[in-house]
């Protein structure tokens, strides 16, 4: 998540100066450019956590994404296969391996 995403996003920014509407901006741009909100979630998370470190160490007063609500994700509920599609799915895995 770090070297595809958020390095290039917002690499260039230096860390004092990185702020609440850079982070949203980002996750904008991600869920445009396709990615799901549970991908951006992650990101979220793994951002958050590096920020919340960044503060400890008194590298910056304040964690910037505390202030951003990470995308919602939709739940889809399962439609689990009924007998005849469970059996027609056997059959055209057998005799394969895996």
């Amino acid at each position: 998540m770090i070297h595809p995403y958020i390095i290039p996003a917002l690499g260039r920014i230096k860390l004092r100066d990185l702020n609440p509407v850079h982070i949203r901006s980002f996750y904008r741009e991600k869920l445009d450019s396709g990615l799901s909100p549970a991908t951006v979630r992650k990101i979220h998370s793994i951002l958050r956590k590096a920020l919340k470190q960044a503060v400890l160490d008194g590298l910056i007063p304040r964690n910037a994404c505390e202030a951003v609500k990470p995308p919602k994700v939709e739940r889809k509920e399962i439609t689990p296969l009924d007998r005849q599609q469970a059996k027609i799915l056997l059959e055209a895995v057998s005799g394969d391996r895996l």
